[in-house]
């Protein structure tokens, strides 16, 4: 689109404060008194039409919103204003409710929109009108445009269940979904966990296969539900995760050993930073850990103080093992001398 010109600054300031869907109204109005003047080419738009929308990457329409005073839209008003902002590369989101003169026509613009990102919310009423055979393949579309499958999980979930049901196309586009894809997903999974966890127990639910697959992939791979990695317990071999309910396996501060609380009864946490220790590290005698100090009330030593208890056994211990470290360097300054002769 052109630039705007020093005339239409003032207008494009002003038009920045309207919601997407006012902005693209005053866009129009800017050119003639209806839509059907404007036709389906945004090459008859005026250059102060043109200004109004030249600063907008992405729009997000809502006709439900404004149908109270601007009237609903039909098909052909829906198309052109598509059409207009090249809705198939710049929509991230659309909200038709309440729009019942819309059969399915005025969304074709939107076939193969990889940018489309949220719910695609669609007239709730007895009276629907919208057409099945005409908005499932431009959903599908969209589907076989963009690169995961399940950057369009919204889209399906906003649509009518009872499509979902009857039709196999739109159950299809998620049915061939590899691991891969469902691997490099985790973050948008673990938003819709509880979801997901909900349509896998749901037997009748559309979404039930794929929920299932999902979470059976998860599991192949080691990670829970909730997409973290599961804690393996060295001893016994049980898994967990941090958000069950149960005391899952943990890894112990210090050492790195994993341990869950049926194997190590002497596990201690420290009530200052939370760090968990082993029983092996919790003791006394250990430099890093010595929470079993009990003057020092079950706080690692990073955590407290020290008392007269603990801090001359640490000392002797540090001390130790500087005198190690001192010994090892003076070897392997030993052994490059050599290695220069």
């Amino acid at each position: 689109m052109a630039s705007p010109n020093l005339v239409d600054l003032p207008l494009t300031a002003i038009a920045n404060y309207l919601p997407s869907t006012n902005r693209l109204l005053l866009a129009v109005a800017l050119t003639a008194s209806s839509l059907k003047d404007i036709g389906w080419n945004d090459a008859k738009l005026s250059t102060a039409s043109k200004a109004v929308l030249a600063s907008k990457e992405y729009w997000e329409l809502d006709f439900a919103e404004i149908s109270e005073y601007a009237g609903d839209p039909c098909d052909e008003d829906l198309r052109v204003l598509l059409l207009i902002i090249d809705a198939k590369n710049t929509l991230k989101t659309l909200n038709i409710g309440r729009c019942y003169k819309i059969v399915s026509h005025g969304l074709e613009p939107l076939c193969e929109s990889t940018v489309l990102e949220a719910v695609l919310k669609l007239p709730n009423s007895p009276n629907l009108s919208l057409s099945i055979d005409i908005v499932v393949p431009i959903i599908v579309s969209m589907f076989n445009a963009g690169t995961n499958p399940l950057d369009r999980l919204d889209l399906l979930r906003s649509l009518p269940k009872e499509w979902l049901r009857e039709q196999s196309r739109l159950r299809d586009v998620l049915t061939n979904i590899s691991t891969d894809q469902i691997l490099d997903r985790l973050g948008l999974i673990h938003d819709l966990q509880v979801w997901i966890r909900e349509a896998r127990d749901d037997t009748s639910s559309p979404f039930h296969d794929i929920c299932t697959n999902i979470q059976q992939t998860l599991l192949a791979n080691g990670l829970c539900n909730c997409t973290k990695p599961f804690a393996q317990c060295s001893t016994c071999l049980k898994q967990g995760c941090t958000c069950s309910d149960e005391f899952p396996p943990t890894s112990c501060n210090n050492c790195g050993e994993t341990f869950c609380y049926d194997c190590d009864y002497d596990s201690a946490e420290c009530k200052g930073c939370r760090s968990v220790f082993c029983s092996a590290c919790a003791q006394l005698d250990n430099v890093d850990a010595a929470i079993s100090c009990s003057r020092c009330d079950d706080y690692c030593f990073t955590c407290s103080e020290g008392c007269g208890e603990c801090l001359p056994v640490r000392y002797q211990k540090m001390t130790t093992r500087i005198d190690g470290l001192t010994e090892d360097n003076e070897q392997l300054r030993q052994q490059i001398e050599q290695l220069q002769l």
